[in-house]
């Protein structure tokens, strides 16, 4: 006989404890029995009871997964329809009026995006959000500028930049269907590098507009100050950057090379055969050299600060709409990268190594 009912509150299992033993007196001993086996139930309900938070933690673990595996399909569901669309779209016949066209609206949508910005930072009074993007178009350049505008619209999903994207896609679907794969990339560089000074000189006229007058001759007047420090500085800066260059690559290199020669001696002393000697001697300098230029190339690349004014391989394949599947195998390799140094590093800790 079961006496009590499934409930997952605590305060809920002890009302109905309390109302057993005044249903069954527990003070008549003839219901000794029936209390022994109510005692027994209790303890029972009590541990499913005191579970119940588990169980739910459980329950809503399970349906999250659910939920993302479903998700996770539907997306990639999406995106191999959606390139499939682009790739049906690259292959129909576009005429040099019809990307005309397309360019056309894809810089009416830059111009109407870069004044409704700057007219939302003036009103808002956040004028000098327009001056630090004037900075940033100067520092990045007009390539950069719009590769990073469609980038921003594509992971925030922004309404506003919808258009822009959109009218951005047709034109370069049209330009890529005239293009072969050898010219494709300069073709879309040269186009990214127009779009770019479009959005860029749409930007500073609305300033010219809607900024107030000192204020923008004010930004205008910093910037040529800053060009003209520039260009007085660049030589120096471009002939101590060069020996930096020159004495960091003698001094890494010639560490390298030692380093490897010092280790290949070893190996030497170990035989006693002078034409065994003679041959690590002559390996260990061939390794040295090209251990030496593996160095000088890598401290030349960590003091190569233009580098970080281009635009990442993923960053462009993120905002090139032809791109989908280069940003996919992008995406699949970082991946692949990720668990491969996992797994390395799980290794190396089991053998006592921590890295």
């Amino acid at each position: 006989m079961a006496y009590f009912r499934q409930t997952d509150s605590l305060d809920d299992l002890r009302d109905q404890y309390k109302n057993l033993l005044k249903k069954f007196d527990f003070k008549d001993p003839k219901n000794a029995k029936i209390l022994e086996e109510i005692e027994k139930e209790y303890k029972k309900q009590l541990v499913y009871t005191k579970m119940a938070p588990l169980r739910k933690a459980k329950n809503d673990f399970v349906r999250k997964l659910d939920e993302e595996e479903r998700a996770r399909v539907q997306a990639e569901h999406e995106r191999a329809e959606y390139n499939a669309e682009i790739k049906r779209r690259t292959q129909m016949h576009y005429t040099r009026e019809d990307c005309q066209n397309y360019l056309n609206a894809a810089c009416r949508e830059l111009k109407k995006y870069a004044y409704l910005k700057v007219q939302r930072n003036v009103e808002s009074g956040s004028a000098s959000t327009c001056r630090s993007d004037l900075y940033s178009f100067k520092m990045d350049g007009n390539r950069k500028t719009y590769i990073n505008l469609r980038t921003l619209g594509k992971i925030t999903k922004n309404n506003e930049l919808a258009r822009v994207i959109e009218t951005g896609d047709n034109v370069e679907i049209a330009f890529v269907s005239l293009c072969n794969e050898n010219n494709k990339d300069q073709m879309l560089r040269k186009l990214e590098e127009k779009l770019g000074a479009i959005y860029v000189n749409s930007y500073k006229e609305a300033c010219e507009k809607y900024m107030d007058e000192v204020d923008y001759a004010r930004t205008l007047a910093q910037q040529n100050k800053q060009d003209r420090e520039e260009k007085i500085v660049k030589p120096f800066r471009t002939v101590s950057y060069a020996m930096a260059r020159i004495v960091a690559s003698i001094v890494f290199g010639t560490i390298a090379f030692g380093f490897i020669m010092v280790i290949f001696a070893l190996f030497e002393e170990i035989t006693k055969s002078k034409v065994i000697r003679n041959a690590i001697f002559v390996v260990g300098i061939v390794v040295g050299i090209f251990v030496a230029r593996l160095v000088i190339k890598l401290v030349n690349r960590l003091l190569d600060f233009d580098q970080y004014r281009e635009v990442t391989t993923r960053k462009t394949a993120y905002s090139r709409v032809t791109e989908g599947e280069k940003y996919d195998e992008i995406k699949k390799n970082e991946n692949i990268s990720k668990n491969t140094s996992g797994i390395v590093r799980l290794i190396c800790r089991l053998l006592g190594i921590r890295i």
